[in-house]
């Protein structure tokens, strides 16, 4: 993941990016939780691991996704699929 200084926010927003957290999920079919600020939705990244080093920690994100027509794989998320994420500070 590109690191993204925080000052870039406001550009960062006009590229269409969201800011997110991504934190481990509680279930092996959901492996990890992706919420939007602002948004009550809780998002299931089904591709996250393409963008992503093995081992690698997620929290603060700067993250574009589309929504995913398909079975929910997790109770508590939908299913997303991530098209760019940057590290956020």
């Amino acid at each position: 993941m590109a690191k993204i200084d925080e000052n870039q926010e406001k550009e960062m927003k006009e590229k269409g990016f969201s800011k997110g957290t991504i934190t481990a999920g509680k279930t092996k079919e959901c492996p990890y939780i992706l919420t939007i600020e602002g948004s009550k939705d809780t998002l299931d990244p089904m591709n996250l691991d393409k963008f992503s080093n093995k081992g690698q920690q997620f929290s603060k994100v700067w993250v574009k996704f589309s929504s995913l027509r398909m079975p929910n794989r997790c109770k508590e998320a939908r299913p997303v699929s991530i098209t760019a994420v940057h590290e956020r500070f």
